[in-house]
């Protein structure tokens, strides 16, 4: 830890690991012998474990300024803070564009984004179940995160290799023996409906009994191999339904009905799905 001071020279602190040498250059270390370290609230107080609240990054303009100054197209770069109704403040930049030059905003925002320190963006993994819809829904999720910078993997079916990039989101292509790489993914859920009897000219209750017959056998046969996991993971767990993670829905404010009740921690409502 290094502190200069105003009223005296610098303060140097060094307290290294049993190693002896520093291993991660992004964090200033362990807490030195005899220090405390709390998170107290506006009165004062410290804040009990697992309080959720939010984290404030400080970015310095001349660090963003560097970066846009770097891109071809750019002579001159200036970054201003700008009030945000959601993260109090966002950075904004203004930059001189070289004669004989174009460029536009979002691949300035993206030409950033890839150089900025990782500390201020989060990397987040997805793993919907690929079905069209399911897939749709957490794009939507995406697009939010990759518009306040962040960035999205999809941990997917190769059947969708090539269609998610064009949101900017990172594909983590998966291939799987049943599955053929060569179909349109709304092709085969599709011929998976209709040869399973769930799109067919018959009543609800016929379309029923028609997946029940053929898909019902399927579905046992596939749990029984879950069966190995599931019981070592109850010998040696225990439910437990606090979440220590962060969850997210997507829910209609107007029917959720937060005037009665209260969301647990770590649940955040999205107003839709964009």
């Amino acid at each position: 830890m290094n502190y200069g001071l105003s009223e005296c020279g610098w303060v140097t602190n060094v307290y290294l690991s049993e190693s002896k040498t520093i291993t991660n250059y992004e964090t200033i270390g362990k807490v030195n012998p005899g220090i405390e370290i709390k998170i107290i609230d506006s009165e004062g107080q410290s804040l009990p474990r697992d309080t959720t609240g939010q984290i404030c990054i400080l970015i310095s303009p001349v660090e963003l300024e560097n970066i846009l100054v770097t891109h071809e197209s750019v002579v001159n770069a200036a970054v201003i803070g700008v009030d945000d109704s959601e993260d109090g403040e966002v950075p904004m930049g203004f930059v001189t564009v070289r004669d004989g030059c174009a460029v536009g905003e979002q691949e300035l925002i993206d030409y950033v984004n890839k150089r900025v320190n990782n500390i201020k963006q989060i990397r987040v993994l997805f793993v919907p179940i690929d079905a069209i819809g399911h897939v749709n829904s957490a794009i939507g999720i995406a697009q939010v995160l990759l518009d306040a910078g962040h960035q999205c993997l999809f941990a997917i079916n190769i059947q969708w290799k090539g269609r998610l990039t064009k949101y900017g989101i990172d594909e983590v292509l998966i291939a799987q023996d049943d599955r053929p790489t060569d179909v349109d993914p709304a092709q085969h859920w599709a011929d998976l409906f209709v040869n399973g009897g769930g799109i067919k000219d018959t009543t609800p209750l016929e379309t029923a009994i028609n997946i029940r017959t053929k898909l019902m056998a399927q579905f046992t046969e596939e749990t029984k191999g879950l069966d190995v996991i599931v019981d070592g993971l109850l010998k040696a767990n225990r439910f437990n339904r606090d979440s220590k993670y962060l969850n997210i829905y997507g829910y209609p404010l107007e029917l959720d009905y937060l005037d009665i009740r209260e969301l647990p921690p770590k649940w955040y409502r999205f107003d839709n799905l964009k």
